[in-house]
């Protein structure tokens, strides 16, 4: 009921237009992407130029149609490819993402953004002589430190039998597939594997960190611990960050010292105050300079504010991926106060708007990891932020749902 379908992986294809494509139909992928592409350029689908030309029509039908086998995590797994004037990503999930025209000359670049300051990015490339899969198996254990068989397993239930091997292999006049990729996460990893027989491995939290996502922060722990997590994926003092607080069932008091202890004042902040009796006021904050206005304590209100305060953030100035912070503290006083199919129905619109500008949201959980009201929530997000107390302070561990993987514990 509370799932959410992944997000476009955006390291491969901003999509300007979406679609789905039933992978248990009898209707190839290929057709379906076709027609899309053709109603995003507004042409006829037989003016097009063939799809052989850019992907094994073949290999992506068996790709989509494989998953339905039971793979895990198969809305999570991409293949991209440009066709006619766009980019085209395909999940194995079949959700189909097509880009607005892009010159042929950076469509190569557009699959393969430039690393960020602070970016490990892991490059191998497979052998011209060895199967590309053999060389991406040699690369990931190489990196991971696994044994090449539990690799294997794991290969084999997220990309099906051979699509490494299949999708961009060359044409039959021995042509090579020079552009294209297919993305999928694997352990703490974003792994991409390009046409031109290149592997990349990037860590996941920089991606996340880097374009944007959504985070649930659970924990039975002191609020001062919570805050301890939360005040730094509002942003460090030494980043432009454009920071926002919706607060149910958490003083004010609380949001501004976060927000002082990353040096925030003035226009570029605003707390939302949910309140049952509230008048809709506002006001801003003495000490910080910070707006603070007044919802109504309902679920729709809320969502709307939320929505408008990014909106009005965005008419002051375009924001940059990750640029914005928003902080929901808390969903745990939410839930208590809420019928838990409103209270997703909420955070899907709430994470629709994170998501829009590419934001970094995260929600503030109150309760242990293997709580019910955790598992109710967390299909909803990009990854859970466990929250605990050790030896010398606050420590963390990341949940990576697409990757089903989990962090060891650093120092929060």
């Amino acid at each position: 009921m509370n799932e959410r379908s992944p997000p476009d992986p955006a390291p491969l294809v901003d999509a300007a237009r979406r679609t789905c494509h039933d992978p248990r139909s009898d209707r190839p992928v290929t057709t379906t992407v076709i027609e899309t592409v053709a109603a995003a350029a507004d042409a006829d689908s037989l003016e097009l130029p063939p799809l052989y030309e850019q992907v094994s029509p073949d290999a992506l039908n068996e790709f989509v149609a494989s998953a339905t086998d039971g793979s895990d995590h198969a809305g999570h797994v991409t293949v991209a490819f440009p066709f006619h004037d766009r980019l085209v990503s395909v999940t194995r999930a079949g959700r189909i993402g097509v880009s607005s025209p892009v010159a042929r000359d950076a469509r190569r670049e557009r699959l393969r953004p430039e690393p960020t300051v602070g970016d490990s990015v892991v490059v191998h490339r497979a052998d011209d002589d060895e199967r590309l899969s053999k060389g991406l198996l040699r690369a990931v254990a190489s990196t991971t430190g696994l044994e090449p068989a539990a690799v294997t397993d794991r290969f084999a239930d997220l990309l099906g039998t051979d699509a490494i091997d299949t999708l961009f292999r060359p044409r039959a006049n021995d042509r090579r597939r020079e552009v294209g990729a297919v993305w999928f996460p694997f352990r703490k990893y974003d792994v991409t594997v390009f046409a031109d027989r290149t592997i990349e491995l990037r860590p996941t939290l920089s991606r996340l960190k880097r374009t944007g996502g959504n985070v649930l922060v659970v924990g039975s722990v002191p609020d001062d611990v919570i805050g301890a997590v939360s005040a730094p994926l509002l942003g460090a003092p030494d980043l432009d960050r454009t920071r926002l607080i919706a607060l149910h069932g958490t003083t004010v008091e609380t949001a501004c010292a976060r927000l002082r202890s990353v040096e925030t004042t003035g226009a570029d902040a605003h707390v939302i105050d949910s309140r049952a009796s509230a008048r809709s006021a506002t006001a801003v904050d003495p000490d910080t300079g910070v707006r603070v206005s007044e919802a109504d304590g309902g679920l729709d209100d809320l969502a709307t504010r939320i929505d408008d305060a990014i909106e009005s953030f965005e008419r002051q100035s375009e924001l940059d991926p990750a640029e914005l912070r928003f902080c929901l503290d808390s969903l745990g006083s939410l839930a208590r106060s809420h019928d838990s199919a409103d209270v997703a129905s909420f955070l899907r619109s709430v994470i629709r708007s994170v998501d829009r500008v590419s934001g970094i949201g995260h929600y503030v959980l109150p309760a242990p990891r293997d709580a019910e009201v955790v598992r109710t929530f967390e299909p909803l997000f990009d990854a859970v932020v466990e929250v605990g107390v050790g030896a010398d302070g606050p420590i963390q561990r990341w949940h990576l749902e697409a990757a089903g993987y989990t962090t060891d514990w650093f120092p929060a």
